[in-house]
């Protein structure tokens, strides 16, 4: 005061929102946002996680993130325009996202997806169409001659229905490594 300057001009006051996200542990905020829920965090979220984040503490904001409404809506979105080759509807949207919420497996919803008469109809409308759509689909790859008699036998038969053959697929070995290797790519850093 004797200078003529104000104390609280050299009282560190809170740290600002933009000084959050410029730090290494603000940046890994939003890149966790970003690849979980498609936005960066909001001013409020960073405040939110910021001193957890701190601490080491990350897994309780990719817990939170993951079982959010955002994420099942950006699973939800993702297996439309894969398996149906469209955009959500919203109505039909929301069902699945709140199935999603209310504990319904996304592997089930995936199963569902591909096995809908939405999908056997898109993939050409025939059990061959249906099968190799399939493994293009599902698996990333050309059917087998051995497994596409086998699947195509199934349906033909009525042995099993569109939902059977597509949990076969969707529920594989094969199919959740190459789902667990997407997801590890994308959440690369979280």
């Amino acid at each position: 005061n004797a200078l003529g300057l104000k104390s609280d001009w050299f009282t560190p006051g809170p740290v600002t929102d933009a000084s959050l996200r410029s730090t290494a542990d603000g940046q890994w905020i939003d890149a966790a946002y970003t690849r979980l829920v498609g936005r960066v965090a909001t001013d409020a979220e960073q405040a939110k996680w910021y001193d957890g984040v701190r601490r080491g503490d990350r897994l309780s904001l990719t817990r939170q993130l993951v079982t959010s409404a955002y994420f099942a809506g950006r699973m939800v979105d993702d297996l439309y325009q894969r398996a149906l080759g469209r955009p959500a509807d919203a109505d039909g949207r929301a069902y699945w996202v709140t199935q999603l919420g209310k504990g319904t497996k996304l592997e089930l919803v995936g199963v569902l997806f591909y096995g809908s008469r939405e999908y056997y109809l898109r993939s050409g409308g025939t059990d061959t169409s249906f099968v190799t759509a399939l493994y293009q689909g599902i698996l990333g790859r050309a059917p087998d001659q051995g497994g596409l008699t086998y699947w195509v036998g199934l349906l033909g038969s009525g042995r099993a229905r569109l939902d059977d053959v597509a949990a076969g697929f969707y529920q594989s070995l094969e199919s959740r490594r190459a789902r667990a290797v997407v997801l590890h790519v994308e959440t690369r850093g979280v």
